[in-house]
């Protein structure tokens, strides 16, 4: 069985921070400070909406909702800078991202 190329995205779930792969191409990455949705693309490629803004120079901007900042990268980027995201995931000096009751998506 092919492995899903999200699932490498894993890594990130430390620190208190949860991955949940919900369809092929969707997973969510949760943190007490912010949450991603990421849909795969194609080759790699990635779109993710925050709940709180990025700032790695790799990630390409694509819209601001009033709930999230939509970038796209490829997940080898993400990989390759985990420990910014797996801070930015559970940092919580700028706010909460997710409300606790969020949680139960996990359980």
């Amino acid at each position: 069985m092919k492995k899903n190329i999200l699932d490498e995205l894993k890594v990130l779930a430390i620190n208190g921070n949860k991955f949940h792969r919900t369809q092929d191409n969707l997973c969510i990455l949760m943190g007490a400070g912010c949450k991603y949705y990421i849909h795969h693309l194609e080759n790699g490629i990635i779109d993710i909406n925050s709940t709180k803004p990025l700032t790695p120079s790799y990630l390409t901007p694509k819209a601001c909702t009033l709930k999230y900042y939509k970038y796209e990268t490829t997940i080898n980027n993400i990989l390759s800078d985990s420990l910014y995201h797996i801070d930015r995931l559970a940092n919580t000096a700028d706010g909460f991202g997710v409300m606790p009751t969020e949680d139960g998506h996990f359980t």
